[in-house]
């Protein structure tokens, strides 16, 4: 028999005959219970792969968002908010893609800018002794031939989610691409000035909406830009001092013109108050008036005529409401018509200077009825008190000396008594004269009765003169 060494894998177990268990070996009971585990193992996962494989073609679609569903690589359609549905991975795919705005910065146009150029404020910038430097920095050139670095900012959405992801490659950088090409366009037809102070702005910033909106559709990019904005803008480092003491300039004057236009009301109101608008004007209303053409406001000035001949108030008081929006104010007008007036008497028209005349007192009855008015306060309406009252004064005054000419006039019916009144009259002038202490009276030598009257001349006697005032205004006011 041959020999067997123990333990040998190779030997199998034999059972005896008296029915005594099996010996085990070691080993293959380790490997038996491996594969067992494995197997369980491999049980519950081939288990989760199959409840969750399918779940690879299932997605929640957000309200800001829309799906794009694929399968083996074509598009089959699109998912709005909600659970969307499709062919597990990588069979189906759903991609997902934002519906809100998104923001594309245009650097196209902007110099080249290191880390610490941009801690530097543009007018602190050294400028390259090469000036431009070609594919470093960019610049815009414009419709006048001169050159603006400018960094546009777009904001566009997706619009049809299907046309998007299958055209564009890159989104980001054809909305770049198509603002830059815009941009070019519209800033042909456009000053570098007009966009440097904002006159032109926002039309340059439409024409490059409304032209890389169309390059967008012609390519079927499924992107709708919302708007365009002009984030930054500046002159070559070379030629920004100069523009900056022109701004600096262009800003003192305006705030010269606005604190001479603040005088000015503030000096209308003082003058007149309310009725200052109606008479002069405002500043509003001399700009209009300047905008609008002479032609015009006379045309204006004679259909007013002609209502008023024609007793068409109404008419007349629109045409006088037209004229006033024109920046025309009364003493305007009343100017106006008077140099048309003249124009007509020179040209020996008397019809239209007679029509004109009349026109004009109708101005000046209105001018014033708004004087004498309550419109009219401030130093207007005093000068006009004190002018009523030195006019009531001379009225009464001469009324005064007429009445006392007439009354002289009756006494004086022959020459003799009308010598005799002459005499009593310069007797009481001249005894009026030598009774005042206030005026210098000097006596001729020589004889006779010769005086000279002065009035204030000497200063020892107007010292005099001053005293006797002061003691007659302290007599005035003793009880």
């Amino acid at each position: 028999m041959a020999h067997v060494p123990p333990h040998s894998p190779q030997m199998p177990e034999v059972e005896p005959d008296d029915g005594a268990p099996l010996s085990h070996d070691p080993g293959t009971q380790s490997l038996a219970d491996a594969l067992h585990a494995s197997f369980r193992v491999l049980g519950v996962i081939m288990l989760i792969l199959v409840v969750v494989y399918p779940l690879t073609g299932v997605a929640f679609i957000r309200a800001n968002e829309v799906g794009v569903k694929r399968v083996f690589g074509q598009i089959t359609g699109t998912a709005e908010e909600g659970l969307a549905i499709t062919w597990p991975f990588p069979i189906g795919k759903i991609e997902r893609l934002p519906r809100s705005e998104r923001e594309e910065v245009v650097e196209e146009f902007w110099m080249h800018e290191s880390e610490r150029d941009k801690l530097v404020p543009l007018a602190q910038r050294s400028t390259p002794s090469q000036g431009l430097r070609p594919l470093w920095d960019g610049a815009l050139v414009t419709g006048d031939r001169n050159l603006l670095h400018i960094r546009l900012i777009c904001v566009y959405e997706i619009r049809d989610a299907v046309r998007y992801v299958t055209n564009l490659a890159n989104p980001a950088r054809t909305v770049n691409c198509a603002v830059s090409r815009a941009a070019i366009r519209a800033a042909a037809t456009e000053t570098a000035d007009g966009l440097m102070r904002s006159e032109r702005l926002a039309e340059f910033t439409n024409n490059v909406h409304r032209l890389a909106q169309r390059d967008l559709d012609a390519l079927e990019a499924g992107i709708e830009i919302k708007r365009v904005i002009q984030k930054e803008a500046t002159w070559p480092l070379r030629a920004l001092p100069e523009y900056l003491a022109t701004t600096e300039a262009a800003q003192e004057k305006r705030q010269k013109i606005e604190a001479a236009e603040a005088d000015a009301g503030n000096t209308l109101q003082e003058a007149a108050g309310r009725a200052a608008r109606r008479l002069v004007g405002t500043l509003e209303q001399v700009r209009m008036g300047l905008a609008a053409s002479a032609a015009e406001r006379l045309e204006l000035v004679r259909r007013i005529g002609e209502a008023a001949e024609q007793g068409d108030t109404a008419l007349a008081d629109q045409l006088r409401t037209r004229l006033d929006r024109l920046g025309e104010c009364l003493i305007g007008q009343y100017m106006l018509v008077r140099a048309q007036q003249s124009a007509a008497e020179q040209a020996g028209d008397g019809t239209r200077a007679a029509a004109l005349k009349r026109q004009a007192d109708g101005l000046l009855a209105r001018i014033d009825e708004v004087l004498l008015s309550n419109e009219t306060t401030a130093e207007a309406h005093g000068i006009l008190r004190d002018a009523a009252t030195y006019a009531s004064t001379t009225i009464k005054r001469l009324e005064s000396w007429k009445n006392r000419f007439d009354a002289l006039a009756e006494q004086c019916e022959t020459p003799e008594a009308t010598a005799r009144q002459i005499e009593d009259i310069w007797l009481g002038v001249l005894r009026e004269l030598m009774d005042s202490k206030t005026i210098a009276k000097h006596r001729l030598p020589g004889g006779g009765e010769r005086w000279i009257f002065q009035i204030g001349e000497d200063p020892q006697v107007a010292r005099q003169i001053l005293s006797e005032k002061l003691r007659q205004a302290e007599e005035a006011r003793r009880p």
